[in-house]
């Protein structure tokens, strides 16, 4: 990891994450109906209220949609060895967060379900105020 050149940090993403990545993957886990959180060793985040997809190389293998907590338990597993390589904006309403071995988890926002203002990210830093992502938002600090 030492060689990993992270290059999508400042593609409207706050500087907090240039301190925090890479960094690797302790637990990820599915929450209450699509939630899910990430803990790693210097951040933790809470995915909720949107939509999601985790791809390999481009092919999705899990999305929001699939409710199956043996489908879940099998593919978030592996990625607990992995390590969070990047994030960025990918457009104006979704995020994509890179991670190693070609794993990607893109978070888009659901406007039939949620409103604008709702967050599809919520960042807590080991230091630090907590960091939020709506649509309407953009980044802002909070909890």
């Amino acid at each position: 990891m030492k060689n990993l050149i992270v290059t999508s940090i400042d593609l409207g993403v706050p500087e907090e994450w240039s301190n925090a990545l890479p960094t690797n993957i302790q637990k990820i886990d599915k929450g209450i109906g699509s939630f899910l959180t990430i803990d790693t060793a210097l951040v933790s985040l809470w995915v909720y209220l949107c939509d999601w997809s985790f791809t390999i190389n481009g092919s999705e293998i899990l999305s929001s949609d699939v409710q199956d907590e043996e489908v879940f338990e099998k593919i978030l597993t592996p990625l607990s060895e992995e390590y969070l390589a990047s994030i960025k904006i990918s457009g104006e309403n979704s995020i994509v967060l890179s991670f190693s071995q070609g794993y990607e988890l893109s978070i888009f926002a659901n406007f039939e379900e949620y409103d604008g203002e709702d967050d599809l990210l919520i960042a807590f830093f080991k230091k630090g105020e907590p960091l939020a992502y709506s649509p309407e938002r953009g980044w802002y600090r909070g909890n």
